[in-house]
């Protein structure tokens, strides 16, 4: 079976200083040896590896940078949700967001994930008045695909400060309707579960302890005066 034999550079093992091999055997995709040349093709001789021989004339080889990890608080947060992806209609957002009504609970957040506005024709758009036509007074909250923008019906706007509503707060924009009414379109520099903010007094609400959870939004949620709380799941469960 062939083989590779990578020798004359420095072999990076990642290991404590001292151990500083000549050459890296790799054989049937993975290291099989990895020492001093003699030693290499010895191995290789017993082993019956036919070798191909690399000079890496001074170069470095390095091990694979392998980025593998997970964010598993996103991702609880997107299962508990409704997923709006995709959707390219505002009926299809309905039924979507009808499907997550029907399994909350008494006095649980509406909350829907993954909106692109994009996606919509051209006339439809995803706004508070027609987040109450489908959700009425439970609180509902819509994060955007790109995680900058959040859309809230008439029940959040009610548990904002007025005042807040005003003017954009630093880092932010607020959509407003032709009169100048917030039209509950709230863009932030990172919409993240904080964006906006528990509400106020919920003991459902999350609040994030990692750090990009309280960097941009902070801005907006000192502004806004209110949090917006996540689906319980985040008070049932100790994550």
């Amino acid at each position: 079976m062939p083989g590779h034999l990578f020798h004359n550079g420095a072999i990076v093992t990642m290991v404590p200083e001292g151990d500083v091999p000549e050459c890296v055997l790799v054989h049937q995709d993975k290291v099989a040896f990895v020492g001093s040349l003699r030693d290499a093709r010895n191995f290789a001789e017993k082993s019956d590896i036919d070798l191909n021989t690399h000079d890496l004339n001074g170069a470095a080889l390095l091990p694979g940078f392998i980025d593998g990890h997970l964010h598993p608080l996103p991702m609880i947060f997107f299962a508990a949700s409704a997923n709006l992806e995709q959707s390219e209609t505002l009926d299809d957002v309905e039924r979507r967001l009808s499907n997550q009504l029907s399994a909350l609970e008494d006095g649980e957040w509406l909350i829907g994930v993954q909106f692109e506005q994009k996606l919509l024709p051209d006339g439809q758009t995803l706004d508070a008045g027609f987040l109450d036509q489908v959700t009425g007074e439970r609180p509902t909250l819509i994060y955007a695909r790109d995680g900058h923008c959040v859309i809230v019906n008439s029940a959040v706007l009610n548990q904002l400060n007025e005042d807040g509503l005003a003017s954009d707060p630093e880092g932010g924009h607020i959509g407003r309707t032709e009169d100048g009414a917030p039209n509950a379109i709230i863009a932030a520099l990172m919409a993240t579960p904080n964006a906006v903010g528990p509400a106020l007094g919920s003991s459902t609400g999350y609040t994030a302890s990692k750090s990009q959870y309280q960097q941009a939004p902070q801005a907006v949620r000192n502004e806004m005066g209110a949090r917006i709380p996540l689906p319980t799941i985040f008070s049932r469960h100790t994550l």
